[in-house]
């Protein structure tokens, strides 16, 4: 009787412990996966910050660069003509 008792623990010990590490590596592998995915949609997230950050300073280049230069006249423009006194 001693020994079927002893022979149970045993039994259930190693049955326990077995399902405690099966149930770690799963909390492991579950963790891992969120974890990953965690990370990727951060790194999403920070190119999306950056490429936003940087898509208005090519927008300003490319405006600069297909302004056409402004026109400067080589003649001076005329000047009005001299107001007469008054009183004569």
């Amino acid at each position: 009787m001693q020994r079927l008792i002893i022979a149970a623990f045993t039994a259930l010990c190693i049955i326990g412990s077995s399902s405690l590490v099966m149930a770690d590596e799963a909390m492991k592998g579950e963790m891992e996966t969120t974890m990953k995915s965690s990370m990727k949609g951060k790194k999403k997230a920070q190119k999306e910050k950056v490429k936003a950050k940087h898509n208005p300073a090519t927008g300003k280049a490319k405006a600069k660069a297909t302004v056409p230069p402004i026109a400067i006249p080589s003649a001076p423009a005329p000047e009005a003509a001299p107001a007469q006194p008054i009183g004569q």
